[in-house]
């Protein structure tokens, strides 16, 4: 990176520390000369402003790109999170229902030992 960019300072000439000149003891010659370098430092400034700019606009148009990419991916994430958590309850719902059949069998088991023990009781 030039020196002119990262001072923020124009790589166009340095002003002359002579006194001012009247522009009317000027010969047209002189003047033609003056204005062509006024000229010239306007053109070099004014590409220096587009070339900051252009930086300016590339780093908010990443910056854009980047938050756009982040957003994709929490959102991502967050519809993993969320299919988890939907299987979590799922199962959680089918290990419930396991768990009630199981202890109607135990239940329906225990009826029948119970009968079968006084059965033998009898006996």
């Amino acid at each position: 990176m030039s020196p002119a960019k990262r001072t923020g300072k124009s790589s166009g000439k340095v002003p002359s520390t002579t006194p001012p000149v009247s522009p009317s003891s000027m010969s047209p010659t002189h003047l033609r000369v003056l204005a062509q370098a006024l000229s010239d430092q306007v053109q070099t400034l004014t590409a220096e402003l587009q070339t900051a700019q252009d930086a300016q606009d590339q780093a908010a148009s990443l910056h854009t790109t980047q938050l756009q990419t982040l957003r994709a991916q929490i959102h991502d994430q967050a519809m993993e999170i969320q299919g988890w958590e939907h299987r979590a309850a799922s199962r959680s719902q089918d290990l419930r229902l396991l768990l009630a059949d199981q202890a109607v069998e135990i239940r329906d088991l225990t009826g029948r030992l119970d009968r079968a023990s006084r059965q033998r009781d009898v006996m």
